[in-house]
């Protein structure tokens, strides 16, 4: 791939780069095809960096909803052991 780095655009100065002048400029490969997948992407970067607010957000929710399923966890847990203890006093008195 040749880029076309002339100040003129005339149809004349086109036609003299296409003829063989490009063989004075460096080359460059070929770049591959954008894919959707990369304009997603792109359009999700750009979404992201428009509102960081966002990044917050998204890493807080599920932080906080984690904290709060294994606080759930721990108290359900204190309650059972409560429950065992109980019972076990109450299977010592009436010994």
């Amino acid at each position: 791939m040749y880029s076309f780095t002339l100040d003129s655009y005339d149809v004349e100065t086109l036609n003299n780069f296409m003829s063989g002048f490009y063989k004075n400029m460096p080359s460059k490969p070929v770049p591959m095809p954008k894919t959707p997948f990369d304009d997603l992407v792109q359009m999700c970067v750009d979404y992201l960096k428009e509102y960081p607010a966002l990044i917050a957000c998204g890493a807080a929710v599920p932080l906080l909803l984690i904290a709060v399923f294994l606080w759930l966890l721990r108290g359900e847990d204190e309650e059972k052991t409560k429950k065992k203890k109980k019972k076990k006093s109450k299977e010592n008195k009436d010994k």
